[in-house]
């Protein structure tokens, strides 16, 4: 009995230790200054692979400014889905979607944001992100973690405004701030995908991961990108984030 009272005080006297460190809110704008850059221009390679094992590969272009508050990217391989592309503006509060074989401009319903892009487990809104991840999601607790031998903070965040999430679990290094995995959990609060960043790289000092994988555990199914060529700080025209430039192909 007085062997166990004493480890219940023992854990109670660590947690109350480490709960003097960062707050989670401070860890969240820590994370999004280790991860973000003021414009980014990026090639990416997007593998789907179905519940069945087929995979179809795509490549990507995508440009961003204004550290995520305009973004858009354009699909250039295989034909078949060239000039297919997306169009996210005010921190993902407008996206539109292009198909252009059918010259079909669509502005993305809130109520579709959640739906597959391409059929990819990314969805408009992921693709969308918004930026910084504080501006659209509330840092609300954090706990600890570990991830392959690295000490982690394992942050809540619960969204600030309309999503297709209840909630994002992310778990952030202690030391370098980037994030090796976001678990999404739906509106029923059940865990809905995870997303996994790996092969993580300084460019222009900012942490980059040059592969990430979305699983989605609902359909048993998941999607990878693999970064093929990124730039940061680079002169982005500010008429790329414009349907005018997304039905241009």
């Amino acid at each position: 009995m007085k062997a166990a009272l004493l480890a219940v005080l023992a854990c109670l006297f660590s947690a109350a230790a480490w709960a003097t460190d960062l707050s989670p809110a401070e860890i969240l704008t820590k994370s999004d200054a280790a991860q973000m850059a003021d414009t980014s221009h990026t090639l990416m390679a997007q593998t789907i692979t179905t519940t069945s094992g087929r995979e179809r590969t795509f490549k990507i272009e995508g440009w961003s400014i204004g550290r995520g508050e305009k973004s858009v990217m354009r699909f250039i391989e295989p034909a078949p889905s060239a000039g297919i592309g997306m169009l996210s503006l005010e921190h993902g509060d407008n996206i539109w979607a292009y198909f252009p074989d059918s010259d079909d401009l669509r502005k993305i319903a809130s109520s579709s944001k959640n739906s597959s892009m391409e059929g990819s487990d990314f969805s408009y809104e992921d693709m969308a992100g918004g930026g910084e991840m504080s501006r659209n999601w509330e840092a609300t607790e954090v706990t600890e973690g570990e991830h392959e031998g690295r000490a982690c903070y394992l942050l809540v965040a619960v969204p600030r405004k309309a999503s297709s999430y209840s909630k994002v679990v992310n778990w952030i290094d202690q030391e370098t701030f980037i994030t090796y995995k976001a678990e999404y959990y739906d509106k029923k609060d059940r865990h809905a995908k995870t997303l996994t960043m790996s092969g993580w790289q300084q460019v222009n000092g900012i942490w980059t991961p040059t592969d990430m994988v979305m699983h989605n555990l609902k359909r048993n199914s998941q999607t990878s990108i693999q970064m093929i060529e990124v730039e940061y700080g680079t002169a982005i025209e500010d008429d790329k984030f414009t349907t005018a430039f997304l039905t241009t192909f």
